[in-house]
């Protein structure tokens, strides 16, 4: 039987999980979104960045106002999608720190993606990112296994010279199983301003080598760590 995510990352009521990194961020926002959902979730959705634009299929509710579904007296069961935004854009934005601290107890569950990565499975972080509340409950940072012997460059990496200062890699370098461990220990990597609980999620583990791959990095690291493929739908590993 396939394990649920939430309970993977041992997500319960009234969680507010932030989700940072690269490699399959904002499709285990939406995993998470739609198993809360099937648990008769009140979830929302949101960022403290920006957001790709979700497509009607990602969400019950849409409001890109920024005031987090203030003019609905009541709030059933479902996937609201919470932003500041134009209706035509291609991505969005989030809500003030305040107005999600006061309208969280509307929910029964908060899911915040917290930084970008330009669509590339790798990532350098400045100074100033990932933005994580004070109040966030979980942080889960996300790693792409697949990403082990690519060439760092801009293809790749978004950010490659961060990336390099925080792993010790050189452009042109193969991605190694150790600058994915420095990416997740060193203290300006995934895992900077980390909140409340900390998981790791390996994804795309989606062959023998693979899976052997993100065993390795998981016992190299002092962090939970989850395994798993959300193309697969599947949980290989958790803690």
């Amino acid at each position: 039987m396939t394990t649920p995510f939430v309970n993977a990352f041992r997500i319960a009521k009234k969680d507010i999980v932030c989700l940072s990194g690269a490699g399959g961020k904002t499709s285990l926002l939406y995993r998470l979104a739609q198993e809360a959902k099937v648990l008769e979730y009140r979830v929302l959705v949101t960022t403290t960045t920006h957001l790709q634009m979700p497509t009607c299929d990602q969400y019950d509710a849409l409001d890109l106002t920024g005031r987090l579904f203030s003019d609905r007296e009541r709030l059933t069961p479902g996937i609201y999608v919470g932003v500041t935004g134009e209706p035509q854009a291609a991505k969005v934005s989030g809500v003030a720190e305040y107005i999600l601290a006061d309208r969280a107890e509307r929910f029964d569950l908060i899911l915040i993606e917290a930084d970008g990565a330009a669509r590339k499975p790798l990532k350098g972080w400045k100074t100033t990112e990932p933005v994580i509340p004070e109040f966030t409950t979980v942080t889960i940072g996300v790693l792409d296994i697949q990403t082990i012997g690519k060439t760092i460059g801009e293809d790749l990496v978004h950010r490659p010279e961060l990336f390099c200062r925080i792993t010790g890699a050189h452009p042109g370098e193969r991605v190694s199983q150790d600058h994915l461990g420095r990416l997740v220990c060193h203290q300006q990597g995934l895992f900077q301003y980390a909140q409340g609980r900390r998981f790791l999620f390996i994804n795309k583990a989606e062959n023998e080598a693979l899976l052997s791959a993100a065993r390795a990095l998981a016992g190299s690291v002092p962090i939970a760590t989850v395994i798993g493929s959300l193309f697969q739908g599947e949980i290989y590993a958790a803690p």
